[in-house]
């Protein structure tokens, strides 16, 4: 009987444990924490090969273009996608997305 009480006891305990670990936000096993928005933000300077509607191609690499993006052009004036220059030396600030092509948040043109 002792055993069995023993017994018991022991699986209440891990069973609390883990029932904490999931329910609460900060449990031990939280799962899903993205680092900040901010830690996921790059900046590089590029080679622009070439555009499409949406995006602009350095290399292998597609970074997506949407209506927020600010373009920029070598004078400091803005411009849209369909005036970028191809080929172009840029700087791209970007913000890396898991299982998607990155996002510009704002181009520069340099040449």
């Amino acid at each position: 009987m002792d055993r069995c009480k023993k017994h018991c006891t022991v699986v209440l305990v891990i069973a609390i444990f883990l029932v904490i670990g999931f329910v609460t936000p900060a449990g031990i096993f939280a799962r899903g924490t993205a680092a900040p928005a901010t830690s996921l933000v790059r900046t590089g300077t590029m080679t622009i090969e070439a555009k499409t509607d949406d995006a602009v191609i350095s290399g292998e690499r597609h970074f997506v273009v949407t209506d927020s993006t600010s373009i920029i052009d070598a004078n400091g004036n803005p411009i849209q996608l369909a005036d970028f220059p191809v080929p172009a030396k840029a700087r791209i600030r970007y913000r890396l997305r898991m299982d998607q092509d990155p996002l510009c948040l704002k181009i520069e043109i340099k040449q």
